[in-house]
């Protein structure tokens, strides 16, 4: 799109640039209506994110670097464990930590490492990799939340969106 514009406007080709300025005014309009469509509707917006992210993601997340990096940088930035309104325990689906005695995965009833409240050594800015170890063991919400993150994803995000929806929308 913006190949169109550029050679449009080094050519002086009147084609292109009515062609780039179509294309802006239709990702224009396509962001007024999906803004206009979550701000009407945003237990609809809710559900569909919800809905689109809680399959794969959990699952893939070894198998996939370039998810697996996206998730992480998720889940660090929001400050966030998991994906839908489980939390933490939504990692148990992943088989690298699900937690039951079958799994030979050294990482068996853990969480990633983006999950935990403290991954870096301040003294060394090394990342610890295993402080999320072992927590889907501990019964207890309160304890766990000492070292990691426990709400999902969506429902931070979904709180970000709709704290800044006035702001968005003027």
């Amino acid at each position: 799109m913006s190949f169109a514009g550029c050679l449009g406007a080094l050519r002086e080709n009147l084609f292109l640039l009515k062609l780039y300025s179509l294309l802006l005014l239709l990702l224009f309009v396509g962001e007024v209506i999906l803004s206009t469509v979550a701000f009407v509707f945003p237990n609809s917006f809710s559900y569909y994110l919800k809905e689109s992210l809680s399959k794969d993601p959990i699952i893939k997340y070894r198998d996939d670097t370039n998810l697996q990096n996206l998730i992480d940088v998720i889940q660090t930035e929001f400050k966030c464990c998991g994906i839908s309104d489980k939390g933490y325990k939504d990692w148990s689906r992943n088989i690298y930590f699900e937690c039951n005695q079958t799994n030979p995965s050294p990482e068996r009833c853990a969480v990633p490492f983006s999950c935990c409240r403290n991954s870096k050594n301040f003294d060394s800015g090394l990342i610890n990799i295993m402080c999320g170890y072992n927590v889907q063991n501990i019964s207890s919400v309160v304890e766990v939340n000492k070292y990691i993150f426990t709400r999902g994803c969506i429902e931070a995000i979904t709180e970000i969106i709709e704290r800044n929806m006035n702001l968005v929308a003027a």
